[in-house]
């Protein structure tokens, strides 16, 4: 019998579906701009003492507050920074201080540093050195991976495995969820993927047996186990959901590649066993469901217990809800951009040289005449001046040659198309929406095992 391709194209997707998660993997972090950590202290603490202690932590390049000034090369005598003092209350100059939003978090509670990542090993002794003057600060890298989620989702899939019917096929379809999992370590998916592995065991225990599709499709549970999976990885972004659905066609082209290959070798022996017992007639849980369920629950449970450990303010008591400033996440208003730090600098430099006698002339284009002595005469020539692509090109160049640590030169690390928002520096606070997921999975786990416990008092 020759091999049957189809199965070389489910093995090709399966492979590729592999590819594609690590690829595209959502690890948390803690760090909310390339390049930088964050350190943070009370605003109304002196900045001399946080400077000491960075210094102590032989931290010496970080932008501050203090250490900001105009974000542009020209002489402090020049017509230019004149006519921006004169100008200062204008609203075509308000980036110089609207930039100072990016040294506070949302509610001004708190004040920033950018550390460059370099120093990123030395911020934990600035912190230890302004905890030990009674100053209580914080820094964004502080997070970790969670390497507790994929243990327990591991843990618990090696349990299933050693009590399932087919053990290789467990293992072999739940793969994918474990690949997940380690690419995507959120606690709501990690729960909810506990009813996407059960869902698994099922399958395994089912494995070839007459009706094991129309036994699975009778099982309306099923489905809002599924639903309730997909909803809750959509519910800790749109990144993850998608993940989650090409993780659900994993485990699909890697059950009809395992399907196709034992039949392949099934049909070149000259005797093939049949199951006896249909599917409907064998145990889901192995006959193990006073076993499998309370492990499943508990699987569940653990993983929820150590979200909320890790998210719970005995352990971040004055952090867990400071609003930083982030290169992610929704725009805000308060912090501007480099568009915005462009339209200043063209303000800057165009302000001297705009006609006062024409309210109709562009503000984007400005020609006026200068005069060169050449030899004996007086020759007479114009400059050009144009807000183009090349006038904010030559600005983002610009930005290394300032003599300071300047918060552009931070803006310009995260690329030409950032946009800053605000991001909560506990690197797992999640939304409401997919808190109330996790719990509902959790709860659909308990429903299971406390539905499976009463049908089997009730027959006895």
């Amino acid at each position: 019998m020759r091999f049957n391709y189809k199965n070389l194209l489910y093995a090709i997707c399966s492979l590729l579906i592999f590819l594609l998660t690590v690829t595209f993997k959502s690890i948390p972090t803690g760090q909310l701009w390339k390049g930088y950590s964050m350190l943070y202290v009370p605003a109304a603490i002196d900045d001399f003492l946080v400077k000491q202690a960075l210094s102590e932590s032989e931290i010496t390049e970080y932008a501050s507050l203090y250490d900001q000034y105009l974000p542009v090369n020209l002489s402090a005598n020049s017509a230019e920074i004149s006519m921006l003092k004169i100008n200062a209350q204008n609203k075509d100059f308000e980036y110089s201080t609207k930039r100072n939003a990016y040294f506070y978090d949302k509610s001004k509670t708190y004040r920033v540093y950018y550390i460059p990542a370099a120093y990123k090993a030395k911020i934990s002794r600035t912190i230890e050195i302004l905890n030990a003057k009674k100053i209580e600060c914080g820094a964004d890298a502080n997070s970790v991976y969670p390497w507790i989620l994929p243990v327990i989702f591991i843990l618990f899939a090696l349990f299933l495995t050693f009590n399932s019917y087919n053990p290789i096929v467990f293992s072999l379809a739940a793969f994918p969820l474990e690949l997940y999992i380690l690419c995507n370590p959120f606690y709501p998916v990690a729960v909810a993927s506990c009813l996407c592995l059960l869902f698994v065991f099922y399958i395994s225990n089912i494995w070839r047996r007459k009706g094991a599709v129309s036994c699975l499709i009778n099982r309306k549970i099923i489905f809002i186990m599924i639903l309730c999976a997909i909803v809750c990885a959509f519910a800790c972004s749109v990144k993850s959901g998608m993940l989650f659905i090409l993780t659900l066609a994993g485990i699909y082209t890697t059950l009809k590649f395992l399907y196709q290959t034992e039949n392949y070798f099934e049909n070149k022996k000259s005797f093939i066993p049949v199951f006896i017992r249909p599917a409907k007639m064998v145990s889901v849980y192995a006959e193990k469901p006073k076993k499998i369920l309370p492990m499943t629950c508990s699987a569940a449970a653990l993983l929820m217990l150590f979200f909320v450990l890790t998210s719970s303010d005995s352990l971040n008591t004055h952090f867990s809800s400071v609003q930083l400033p982030a290169a992610r996440g929704a725009k805000s208003e308060n912090l501007p951009g480099l568009n915005d730090y462009y339209d200043w600098l063209w303000n800057v430099k165009s302000y001297p040289y705009r006609s006062l006698n024409s309210s109709s002339e562009k503000k984007d284009f400005i020609e006026f005449p200068r005069y060169i002595e050449d030899g004996n005469k007086i020759t007479k020539t114009k400059d050009v001046m144009a807000y183009n692509q090349t006038f904010k090109t030559n600005a983002w160049n610009d930005i290394d040659k300032l003599k300071f640590e300047s918060i552009e030169k931070v803006m310009k690390n995260q690329g030409k198309d950032f946009s800053a928002g605000y991001a909560s520096s506990n690197s797992y606070t999640m939304g409401f929406f997919s808190i109330i997921m996790m719990i509902t999975s959790f709860f659909i786990l308990l429903f299971i095992c406390i539905s499976i416990i009463i049908t089997k008092s009730k027959r006895r």
